[in-house]
């Protein structure tokens, strides 16, 4: 696959295809001698200037088995340095002759060879290449002798480069998008086309001027596109046996990857690097109402005006294809494809009928509609069927019109400066980083494109564990778009063809995620095997052999998504204070146990008062178990119903097992207020932390409790065991602020709500992240994973009373636990545990909510274990 134009400004760059055979143009450079070169391998073409003063050689290799392909051609040394000097010298010295017709430049199909239909015939008389039969050489000699007679005038053309900015027909004034801007330095291609833009040679005193590319049209006339005006590459290969684009490039830019091959010059490769032709047709679409290129879907009269021609292979025509989908435009622009390969003779074949009513067969015929354009053949390409002419070939600013024409949410206002950034580092580095890499001709070259390819895509890693998608945690942008067309692609082709080869994108979590859940919105304009057969086959100096591998979608793709953790925007409730909202109050003891202050790590020195229906306090006793701490920290619990104002109670004549309820142990009290009122406190919560050494409350907040546990105290349990490891803590930091807002806190908040509204909101967030948790726990264990941490065991007593307590209480039914597959199951691990289910009791919860709620009637049931099984308790 030829490598797409240059993304302006991440403007993007699609496939190259060569132009139809050569042609003999009615205007032709005056040739004046063939003789042998000094190197007898090579014979050279000179071709005087108009003044005398300057001449271009052009050497080809003189051996018979040559082939007329420069990449066939033989790689000495030599040879190629002569070649190289050669083209350098062409660029500056390059003339042609005007039309009598024109008084100007001619395209392909203006060639009077071309009308003739004599095309191949003229191509093979006048190359130049040595290694031809006998009878073309003296076809060739014929011609030259013929070239002879005519007028020496000729023009040459120099000047400075000036980059093409999208036009807009309508208003000059008007600011290019930031994506389309370019900054790109000055080129032998860009000298010409200034100075042809305004007909100037420097040798001829009467200039004509050109028709500027901006003026617009006569209201009363209907719009007549602006001709756009290029130095012809049908001209180039009158002098050397180059097809059209390997002319135009390696006078243009040196050098360009075309059909696969690697075409080496001094511009496109510098010590390997790899450097991509700019996109050249930037016409702007627009709703407004008196635009030259108009679509809106306000009016029906400009649905099915345009057309674009597409790529299945391409990743930049991939970009137009999926805004068309998600859009909801593949019934007001239509589309088609080119066939998969590419005849080198005569570039992108259209795949059957043109849809467009063109009654052409190849796409550089439909190019050729465009007025005096002469250049690369890519695609995308965005036909307008009114003017009968290409008015777009940038990916990028296709993309981006079709979202402002339609009002799409492509592009937001307030998170542009954020999807410009991403894409600043996500074009060069990886959209065309991928292939520079596979373009490499050096070591050195390929190790430092290899490394910022990797690193990008750690980068994106690392962006995407911490939100949904690209730019935002609940909105998919063009960001998100113009990644996942290289992502799609990487690992059946990128990874092995382009030596990508450090890790799959099925090897990172969150990319991976990330892409599955992307993939399953626009699956159908995937085509695996378009992208296998094109790139093994397009590139033969990477695959001599052309097999193309076996395989369908890689497996991964079909697996589910866990990217709906963040469905949930946790913040949005700390955002949202409506009247009736339930709030909680905040811990006041949080002192820290440390190896360098007043609670240092020790063995049997803590304790802790527990209530077995709190939440909080269950949190607490799950790590104490999983942590093996049971004889490192003393506990005692308090009677589930609370004795009014006097609050939490030991009463151990309760118990109706041993344990069930305890004694004040510790500080001899009987209730949970007279802890805090010895330390001149007015509390009344647990769970409580306690030092028995210096009688003192360390800390009331079970989040932090739990911490200290894992941090400072396993030490003295199960120390292989880490609830909070070093590689997961960002991901569990978030999950625990998700969890908590949505579910642990988010339950109290709609059975405490003092107002419908706050009942509303907590109510749909609560189920919302249920949701959520159902697919994370389909592809995974755990919260991060295959081991249980800290964000598992602060979840587990919201899951574990849902069915029995908050579905009725809180009144959360909306939907039991039991119903969500994969939250049930995750249930069922949790419960196996070592510890956990000894220290979780579904009827100490139901009591204690119960009991002091309403007429404290106690409800039986409902009849299934917590686990989610429908066996009866």
């Amino acid at each position: 696959m030829a490598p797409p134009n240059r993304d302006n400004s991440n403007a993007t760059t699609y496939e190259t295809s060569t132009l139809p055979p050569t042609t003999v143009p009615d205007t032709i450079v005056a040739a004046e001698s063939v003789e042998n070169s000094p190197d007898d391998s090579l014979t050279s073409l000179t071709i005087p200037s108009q003044s005398k003063k300057k001449q271009v050689t052009i050497k080809t290799p003189t051996s018979e088995n040559a082939s007329l392909q420069p990449h066939n051609m033989k790689k000495n040394a030599k040879l190629q340095e002569a070649q190289n000097e050669d083209r350098e010298q062409a660029r500056g010295n390059m003339h042609v002759l005007p039309s009598s017709q024109n008084a100007g430049l001619l395209t392909v199909g203006e060639s009077s060879a071309y009308r003739n239909g004599k095309a191949e015939e003229a191509r093979s008389t006048l190359t130049t290449h040595s290694g031809m039969s006998p009878s073309h050489r003296a076809s060739r000699s014929e011609t030259i002798a013929e070239l002879k007679k005519l007028p020496a005038t000729v023009k040459s053309f120099a000047g400075k480069a000036e980059s093409k900015q999208l036009v807009n027909a309508d208003e000059k004034n008007d600011s290019s998008p930031k994506d389309t801007s370019s900054g790109s330095k000055s080129s032998p291609r860009g000298e010409v086309k200034k100075l042809i833009k305004n007909n100037i040679d420097p040798n001829d005193d009467d200039n004509k001027s050109i028709e500027s590319a901006g003026k617009k049209p006569d209201a009363e006339e209907p719009a007549t596109p602006p001709p756009t005006h290029f130095l012809p590459c049908h001209l180039f290969p009158t002098f050397c046996s180059h097809s059209l684009t390997d002319i135009f490039f390696h006078c243009s830019h040196d050098g360009i990857i075309e059909n696969g091959i690697l075409k080496q010059g001094s511009k496109l490769f510098t010590k390997g690097g790899f450097n991509r032709p700019e996109a050249q047709l930037r016409h702007k679409l627009s709703n407004r109402p008196d635009a030259t290129y108009k679509f809106s879907l306000h009016d029906e009269s400009t649905w099915n005006r345009y057309h674009v021609y597409l790529c299945r292979a391409c990743p930049w025509a991939h970009r137009v294809r999926i805004a068309l989908k998600m859009l909801n435009l593949e019934q007001k622009i239509s589309f088609s494809y080119v066939e998969d390969k590419k005849p080198e003779s005569t570039g992108w074949k259209l795949a059957g009928l043109d849809p467009a009513g063109t009654g052409k067969s190849y796409l550089y015929e439909i190019y050729q509609q465009t007025p005096n354009y002469s250049g690369v053949i890519t695609t995308p390409a965005l036909y307008d069927k009114q003017h009968k002419q290409v008015i777009n070939n940038e990916s990028a600013d296709i993309i981006r019109m079709l979202n402002e024409c339609v009002g799409g949410d492509w592009y937001p206002e307030k998170l542009r400066k954020e999807i410009d950034e991403v894409n600043e580092r996500v074009y060069p580095t990886l959209n065309n980083g991928v292939y520079k890499t596979g373009s490499s001709t050096s070591q050195e070259s390929y190790s430092k494109l290899v490394t910022e390819l990797f690193d990008t895509l750690e980068w994106l890693e690392g962006i995407l564990k911490k939100q949904r998608y690209l730019v935002s945690n609940t909105q998919i942008t063009e960001a998100d778009w113009r990644l996942f067309t290289t992502l799609i692609r990487f690992d059946t082709v990128y990874f092995t063809l382009f030596k990508c080869s450090k890790k799959k994108i099925e090897d990172y979590h969150n990319l991976s995620n990330y892409l599955r859940e992307l993939y399953a919105l626009v699956e159908d304009t995937v085509h695996f095997d378009s992208y296998r057969g094109h790139y093994y086959d397009g590139f033969p100096h990477l695959n001599p052999s052309k097999i193309i591998p076996r395989g369908g979608a890689p497996e991964h793709l079909n697996l589910p998504h866990d990217r709906d953790r963040f469905a949930y925007d946790a913040s949005h409730f700390k955002q949202r204070d409506v009247k009736g909202a339930f709030k909680r109050s905040e811990s006041e003891f949080r002192e820290q146990i440390s190896e360098d202050g007043d609670y240092p790590p020790a063995k049997d020195r803590y304790h802790l008062y527990i209530a077995d229906n709190c939440p909080w306090c269950h949190r607490v006793m799950v790590a104490r178990a999983l942590l093996g701490l049971e004889k490192v920290i003393s506990v005692d619990k308090v009677y589930p119903i609370r004795d009014g104002d006097q609050g939490w109670a030991f009463k151990p004549e309760k118990s109706s097992y041993e344990g069930e309820y305890t004694a004040d142990t510790v500080c001899k009290k009987t209730h949970i207020p007279e802890i805090y009122k010895m330390l001149g406190k007015t509390g009344k919560t647990v769970p409580i932390l306690f030092d028995k050494k210096r009688m003192e409350i360390v800390n009331n907040e079970s989040s932090e409790i739990i911490r200290m546990m894992n941090q400072k105290l396993r030490r003295f349990g199960h120390e292989k065991v880490d609830l909070y490891p070093m590689s997961q803590r960002d991901e569990i930091d978030e999950l625990n602020e998700y969890i908590y807002e949505a579910l642990n806190n988010g339950a109290y908040m709609a059975g405490f709500a003092k107002s419908q509204e706050a009942y509303n909101l907590a109510y749909e967030k609560y189920f919302d992240a249920l949701e959520a948790l159902n697919g994370i726990f389909r592809v995974r264990k755990f919260l991060t994973g295959d081991h249980v941490t800290e964000a598992d065991v602060r979840l587990f007593p919201t899951i574990f009373r849902h069915d029995h307590v908050y579905h009725g209480r809180f009144l959360l039914n909306k939907k039991f636990v039991k119903d969500l597959k994969y939250v049930r199951e995750w249930l069922d691990r949790m419960l196996e545990l070592p510890g956990v289910a000894d220290n979780s009791s579904i009827e100490h919860s139901k009591l204690g909510y119960f009991s002091n709620h309403g007429n404290g009637v106690v409800p039986l049931g409902p009849e299934w274990k917590v686990g989610g099984t429908l066996e009866k308790e």
